[in-house]
């Protein structure tokens, strides 16, 4: 890894409910936490195509801004998902077409919008032996949501260098922790009310879906169906119960029970996302199997999820990423904070060798 100067930009990422942002520091060729910091937006901003300077999401960039331990202003930052689209294309080359081309005409096909308003990336591509065909993996937002929050962030007195994706952080986090992978596998990342599921191989994303299912709306849906009132009762049983039995006392079976007969619906959700994503890559790829699933995000707020999709899925779950694996990573990271798994995707940003810091 090329690493970059003493100082690294500061990534930041919004998950539509909170701003999260996190800035790294080298140290004997290993990482530390320079500073970290989290705000929920309240309320929650309908739009990032506000007027820049007003809005919760411009408090809580100024808020950044006063936030001690942050070294510079220069920042890397996320797109918001839900202004992201993605999707595989099959590519066909015309005679010395250019690669560039070639995906123009697939986004042409597929985006819902005129792809004179969009920016366009492709994270991966591959070409046929003959080299006339070819699959790609796109990624495209309008222009205008990129524009407006580089001038929101601008106008709170930050310096843009990136705007990244956040399935790209996944697999820089997941490349960084597992430089060396056996094969193709599945990178399953748990966020709050929305997940996803990759496909990589060879550094390379074959398949991506974006789906809403996490970690809080599991949480709501114990808290409506067990009438608890309090969120944090709810996070709990799903931390402590979660999806598969476990040793309980006499009084917590009844709980134990119920917390399992609510969450399997939403179970069944989730195994489903799973097959639709398997059976693609075993129709369109010339993959292998699947050798091994790796959680990121807030698995390890689910009690047994990976048992879960490792028995029902029959696909091996490698338990070191549960948890995200991040202590190996950055040690000490919140020992004594909120899950490590809610920076997960501004980790993986904040990895992003940036070559003229």
């Amino acid at each position: 890894m090329i690493w970059p100067g003493p100082t690294f930009p500061i990534a930041i990422d919004f998950d539509g409910l909170t701003l999260y942002a996190l800035q790294l520091k080298a140290y004997k060729r290993q990482f530390r936490v320079n500073a970290w910091f989290r705000q929920d937006l309240d309320p929650a901003p309908e739009s990032i195509n506000a007027d820049p300077g007003h809005g919760p999401l411009a408090d809580a960039l100024t808020a950044l801004g006063r936030a001690r331990g942050f070294k510079g202003r220069r920042v890397a930052i996320h797109l918001p998902a839900d202004r992201l689209i993605c999707f595989p294309a099959q590519l066909d080359f015309q005679k010395n077409e250019a690669t560039d081309q070639a995906i123009l005409n697939a986004a042409l096909k597929n985006l819902p919008y005129d792809v004179r308003e969009a920016v366009i990336d492709y994270p991966s591509m591959e070409k046929s032996d003959s080299g006339d065909t070819g699959t790609a993996m796109i990624c495209a937002a309008r222009q205008r949501d990129v524009m407006d929050l580089v001038a929101l962030t601008r106008a709170t007195g930050f310096c843009v260098d990136v705007m990244d994706f956040l399935p790209l952080s996944i697999l820089r986090l997941h490349q960084r922790l597992r430089p060396a992978t056996d094969g193709p596998c599945i990178l399953c990342h748990i966020g709050r009310n929305q997940s996803s599921l990759m496909v990589v191989h060879d550094h390379e994303i074959h398949v991506l879906s974006k789906f809403n299912w996490g970690r809080d709306s599991l949480a709501t849906n114990l808290d409506l169906s067990l009438g608890l009132g309090d969120r944090q009762t709810a996070l709990h049983l799903l931390k402590t119960f979660g999806v598969v039995p476990v040793p309980a006392k006499d009084s917590d079976r009844k709980v134990a029970a119920n917390t399992h007969r609510i969450l399997g619906p939403a179970m069944e959700t989730l195994v489903f996302e799973f097959q639709k994503v398997l059976g693609y890559t075993r129709a369109k790829k010339p993959l292998k199997s699947i050798k091994t699933i790796f959680f990121y995000g807030l698995s390890d707020q689910i009690h047994g999820l990976a048992d879960y999709i490792q028995n029902t899925l029959n696909i091996p779950v490698d338990d070191d990423s549960v948890g995200n694996g991040i202590s190996a990573l950055v040690p000490n990271f919140f020992k004594e904070s909120e899950p490590t798994g809610l920076f997960t995707p501004t980790l993986g940003l904040a990895l992003r060798t940036i070559p003229w810091l």
